[in-house]
């Protein structure tokens, strides 16, 4: 199954509830750092990053305000991607390291993602 990039932008929060549902349906950690690196277009615009760092301060006081509709398990998914996607912006791209690079540091993290996404579901 492919991680389906979106035509227009998407928000930061629609954006991370895609790659969730995305995640529960695979746990391979290829085609997840593969749907990591589909946003990196994204995650070059300040608007995006910007926005992703406000929903990771709401998840961390308030996580239910934050996204009501997703379970326990995918909101563990969705804020460690939105925490993955600030730490790579901020020591990668924002530092203009190379795609290989990018693409090396979240491969780390969809590892990192798979890992608790099994210890909390099985």
């Amino acid at each position: 199954m492919k991680f389906v990039k979106p035509k227009t932008t998407p928000s930061a929060e629609q954006w991370l509830i895609e790659f969730t549902q995305f995640v529960r349906r695979n746990h391979d950690v290829e085609p997840v750092t593969d749907a990591f690196m589909k946003g990196l277009p994204y995650f070059r615009e300040e608007s995006f990053i910007n926005e992703i760092k406000l929903i990771g301060a709401v998840m961390q006081h308030n996580p239910l305000l934050a996204v009501p509709d997703l379970g326990v398990l995918s909101k563990t998914i969705y804020a460690a991607a939105g925490s993955s996607i600030n730490r790579v912006y901020d020591n990668y791209i924002a530092k203009g390291k190379s795609k290989r690079e990018i693409r090396k540091a979240f491969e780390e993290y969809a590892r990192n993602i798979l890992e608790g996404h099994e210890k909390l579901y099985h």
